[in-house]
């Protein structure tokens, strides 16, 4: 048999080389996997010009990829290298999205010094784009497309090769691979894509197939998901959009351009799925399907919520078809019956001729509103997905997304359940965008003008017009957008103070219990000393005490599968805000208006 090493850097859930992974043990052959850094954003102070990765503002914060902040360094390529004499691989794969293409040079030495033997091959969305930047930079062969039947392939004729001691020339003809050879390229015709992605199967998980690298530090026979809060898995492949700003929706181009059969979606079995997810990890408590968006039809749908809900029963977030789920609101609330928590909305701009023009983009924002209001209303966590920092944008698209926001759901008490999530516009090499629009790369907007009118689309949910005309008219704003967050922030706060002072005077002689009895408790308590609940709830897997501050506390379900009453309002003390809202409104029937969360700290 024949062993391959698969390298992933500042990544979150590393799936795509775990499928690989996975179907390669189905061959026969050997796997180990080593995670370099993590994929998480870290909050920075003030904008940044140059970054890895993405940068955005949420929720108040400015985040950049982790990569930004933490190059890998000298310590981390020791311990890489270390890891690959000790595997002693025959294959390094290593998987990388465009935005990781900057680490060629930083690593292919460090493979070829440390297992000079081994064939170097590249795939993923950075090379499959761009593979002369990988072949020029050292690599064997760049794999193109899905990258299963080509590297069972390759591995193959690798291990044919360590059988017959001589080189097998099969692999430079094999499907969906280009191969530097001889100072040429010689480059393969692409093969029909699997249309039922169970022959895959699920990806692989466990501390033995994994050893991770994070700052200088090797955690040798260690996979992090195992130990992590959430759990990766996907049910299928396949995005019906062609954004020009992203490779996903390109990938069905790169076959359709070589006269390949494609498929639009492309789906795992649902039991298939469910057997996985019976043998998770049991660490983790939270699921979330690393697809495009969630394609299954109707009937698999329904046959996905019964048998999760039944065996699994954990939340779960997942991308959704907008028009669909307002066409068929059974399917959606039967997914959030089966435990969906949150889900994100790709407005991207509020105007429809910018997207369609730009992006190419055909969503109605009409529609993106009405499922929204049904997110919002079901209490789910929902992502509203904007880009900023299109060069193109002119003032009045600018007021066009305002006066999007402004008709968005929102809630002072809880102003992240519906969150806007702006990333600034940095296209991955050879998207449409980057032809179509060629200024998003030459001329692109600064950052700080970017940051600004980021923080300004946040204001447009607190201010009224007058209000946010004559903030936009103070220029010195403008000059210091990282004042202006702050302002922001202090804005907000002020603003959810005086809204809960007015609830805490109308909730006086009302029956009240309090949900959560953690830090956020902790901190507010004093800000809600003149209310008196009569319970405090508890989920089960906290310790509940007998009491709290002098007030009984019970189990969250024991406490509310007997109290049943429309007379008792609750205020949510839990950071995780969608959950007890979910769990109050959709699984005990508590009507909305009595529910009050608080997610801020108010002293």
């Amino acid at each position: 048999m024949a062993k391959i090493c698969f390298i992933n850097a500042y990544e979150t859930s590393y799936l795509g080389t775990r499928v690989l992974a996975s179907y390669m043990l189905s061959k026969g052959h050997e796997v180990h996997g080593i995670l370099l850094e993590s994929g998480e954003y870290l909050q920075i102070e003030e904008p940044l010009e140059g970054h890895e990765g993405y940068q955005s503002y949420s929720r108040g914060q400015l985040m950049v990829n982790r990569a930004t902040k933490y190059k890998i360094g000298q310590e981390d390529t020791d311990l890489l290298a270390r890891i690959l004499q000790a595997e002693a691989p025959d294959v390094i794969g290593f998987s990388a999205r465009s935005t990781n293409n900057w680490l060629i040079p930083v690593l292919v030495p460090v493979f070829k010094a440390a297992v000079p033997s081994a064939l170097l091959a590249a795939g993923g969305f950075g090379p499959t784009l761009e593979p002369e930047l990988y072949l020029d930079g050292g690599f064997h062969c760049v794999i193109r497309g899905d990258g299963e039947e080509a590297l069972a392939g390759l591995m193959d004729c690798v291990e044919e090769e360590k059988r017959a001691q001589r080189p097998n020339m099969q692999k430079y003809s094999l499907c969906n691979t280009i191969w530097r050879y001889r100072g040429g390229d010689i480059k393969n015709r692409m093969n029909p894509q699997e249309k039922n992605l169970s022959k895959y199967g699920e990806a692989l998980h466990g501390h033995k197939y994994f050893s991770f690298i994070k700052n200088g530090v090797m955690y040798r026979h260690y996979d992090p998901q195992v130990d992590g809060d959430t759990y990766f898995t996907y049910f299928g492949r396949g995005c019906i959009g062609h954004c020009t700003y992203c490779s996903g929706g390109q990938w069905s181009s790169l076959y359709k351009n070589e006269g390949v059969r494609v498929y639009k979606r492309r789906n795992r079995e649902v039991s298939e799925v469910i057997e996985e997810l019976k043998k998770m990890p049991e660490k983790p408590q939270h699921l979330w399907f690393v697809d495009e968006y969630f394609g299954l039809s109707r009937e698999k749908t329904l046959e996905f919520c019964k048998l999760y809900k039944e065996h699994i029963g954990k939340t779960f977030f997942c991308y959704i078809n907008y028009d669909y789920m307002l066409e068929h609101q059974d399917i959606f609330y039967k997914l959030v019956d089966s435990g969906l928590i949150g889900t994100g909305v790709g407005f991207q701009t509020g105007s429809e001729k910018f997207a369609r023009d730009q992006y190419h983009r055909q969503l109605k924002n009409e529609h993106l509103l009405e499922f929204t209001k049904l997110c919002f209303d079901t209490n789910l966590f929902t992502g509203i997905h904007l880009i900023g920092g299109n060069c193109y944008e002119t003032e009045e698209v600018f007021q066009d997304t305002v006066d999007l926001i402004r008709k968005l759901p929102f809630s002072i008490e809880d102003p992240w359940r519906m969150p806007l999530e702006n990333i600034r516009l940095r296209p991955h090499p050879k998207t449409p965008i980057t032809f179509l629009s060629p200024q998003v790369v030459t001329h692109p907007m600064s950052a700080k003008e970017w940051f600004y009118r980021g923080i300004l689309w946040e204001f447009a949910r607190i201010l009224d017009k007058d209000e946010f005309e004559n903030l936009r008219k103070e220029t010195c704003w403008h000059e210091d957008p990282v004042k202006l967050n702050q302002h922001f922030k202090e804005t907000l706060l002020n603003k959810q103070r005086q809204h809960f002072r007015r609830m805490i005077d109308d909730l006086h002689e009302k029956r009240l219990v309090f949900y959560g009895a953690g830090d956020l408790y902790t901190y507010n308590k004093e800000f809600f000393q003149d209310l008196n609940p009569e319970a405090f709830l508890i989920d089960k897997h906290y310790a509940t005490p007998a009491s709290i501050d002098g007030t009984p506390a019970y189990e969250t379900d024991d406490f509310l599968q007997q109290n049943i009453d429309n007379d008792i309002f609750f205020l949510t003390f839990i950071r995780a805000s969608p959950r007890p809202r979910v769990k109050l409104h959709h699984q005990f029937g508590i009507p909305n208006d009595r529910i009050h969360s608080c997610t801020s700290i108010l002293k």
